[in-house]
């Protein structure tokens, strides 16, 4: 016999709830994190992309520096957010920490970069 849509979310959802609390809240967590993880990476690339932009945008030399340096900050914490979800994905959790301390490096040495600029313009 085929189940509607309807009956088969049914049937999921009663069998949601004999899930262990302490599973549910496991996948809950699990799913929120991956969720965390793509957003991190997502909004790197557009950063990055519009970093490079800026730089082929502006004729100013020092300003052209400063944006590629980040832009090659921001590829690093593309990269490291890869390792990340890679690591999380194979349950590697202990060496996750260092990933993405490594990302939050990356976003602060771009930050350093942008600030300088700025102090110099006022």
């Amino acid at each position: 016999m085929a189940y509607s849509f309807g009956s088969f979310s049914m049937l999921v959802s009663l069998a949601i709830l004999f899930i262990p609390i302490r599973v549910r809240q496991m996948l809950t967590n699990r799913a929120l994190t991956e969720v965390a993880i793509d957003l991190a990476s997502s909004k790197a690339k557009d950063i990055h992309k519009k970093l490079d932009s800026l730089y082929d945008k502006t004729s100013n030399s020092r300003m052209k520096d400063r944006y590629n340096s980040c832009s090659k900050n921001y590829h690093d914490a593309m990269r490291d957010l890869e390792e990340t979800k890679r690591l999380f994905n194979d349950h590697d959790y202990k060496r996750i920490l260092v990933q993405v301390n490594d990302v939050v490096e990356e976003v602060h040495d771009c930050k350093n970069q942008l600030d300088k600029l700025e102090k110099k313009r006022v």
